[in-house]
């Protein structure tokens, strides 16, 4: 059996730790949202490896309760019960991933996207089309979609920093 959502979950800690070295004078403050503790555990130890930091990061879900809120594996639901933007303010947390991202159009996700103003929303998905084809594209940043993939020299140029949207990541959300 393989692990769900390994390979994307790899990658956004390697991103978030070259955001970390590139941001060194800043809090660089993560929030990490999942649906499952499961994908939670896996998600925290996968940071923990790449950052090469056992003691990275914290859990927020079930009865796992954090004593820092500054990098932060919470399930969404323990997100809406604890009505956790009253307790942070909207520009708290630099960097925000959102695992199965596909989810974000439910109203579960909408007070966490329409209240936080990270520097750098992330959503991770394999399956970025809903059934229900509520849009959840309006959440990342504008980039064109063609032949089942996103424009790679589009792409390459936010990745790259030589795009304007790269530099502009307080209007994502």
């Amino acid at each position: 059996m393989t692990r769900e959502g390994t390979g994307k979950t790899v990658i956004s800690a390697i991103d978030y730790r070259n955001y970390l070295y590139a941001n060194h004078q800043k809090p660089c403050r993560l929030l990490f949202i999942a649906h499952r503790e499961e994908i939670l555990k896996q998600s925290l130890a996968c940071f923990r490896m790449v950052l090469k930091d056992l003691n990275f990061g914290e859990l927020f879900v079930g009865d796992y309760t954090p004593n820092s809120l500054d990098h932060l594996f919470m399930s969404i639901q323990t997100f809406n019960s604890k009505e956790f933007e009253k307790i942070t303010a909207p520009d708290f947390y630099d960097y925000i991933i959102i695992d199965e991202f596909h989810h974000a159009a439910a109203p579960t996700y909408q007070k966490l996207l329409e209240y936080y103003k990270p520097e750098i929303l992330l959503g991770l998905t394999a399956t970025p089309e809903r059934m229900d084809r509520k849009d959840i594209l309006k959440y990342l940043k504008d980039l064109r979609w063609t032949r089942g993939g996103y424009d790679k020299s589009e792409l390459s140029k936010v990745y790259t920093g030589n795009d304007l949207r790269a530099h502009d990541y307080k209007s994502v959300g």
